[in-house]
């Protein structure tokens, strides 16, 4: 495989397959039906999991704002994941709830509030993040302050 300057790894992979000189690739093929297998139907076959394979965020949960639940859920509500399946993924894969399980996994998730609750932090709904993120940064910043107070009034006592 020849080298790739960084950045065009994806379109110089798409074009070494389309030329036939890879035989196998995990890159995402965008329109793989008419750009690939149309041509050469013999040769070229994609496969795509259609039953919703999670594509996920990964994050450190141990650093800021990551270890903040309610941020992670902010970050949930604020993607829209029909638009992600359509645009991002060609619609080949249905989106998925916040879990990311119950396409391939349905069997996994067996309590019925974590259910509900991956489908409720599926839906998208910007207003409910935003409010959600407004909401606790007020708490965080009246916890932030009561603790200076109590630090400074503790190093002032004599």
């Amino acid at each position: 495989m020849p080298r790739v300057r960084a950045g065009r790894l994806d379109d110089s992979a798409l074009a070494l397959i389309q030329s036939g000189q890879v035989d196998w690739t995990h890159n995402f093929v965008p329109n793989v039906e008419s750009a690939y297998e149309a041509k050469d139907p013999q040769h070229f076959h994609a496969f795509y999991a259609t039953t919703a394979y999670p594509v996920s965020l990964v994050l450190d949960t141990s650093q800021y704002p990551y270890s903040l639940v309610a941020f992670r859920k902010a970050l949930s509500l604020a993607i829209d994941r029909n638009s992600v399946s359509k645009l991002g993924e060609y619609g080949y894969a249905p989106p998925v709830d916040a879990l990311g399980l119950s396409g391939l996994f349905p069997k996994w998730v067996t309590d019925a509030s974590v259910k509900a609750e991956a489908k409720q932090m599926a839906t998208y709904n910007p207003a409910a993040a935003k409010a959600m993120l407004t909401s606790t940064g007020s708490r965080t910043r009246a916890a932030s302050s009561s603790t200076r107070r109590a630090t400074r009034s503790r190093s002032t006592s004599p």
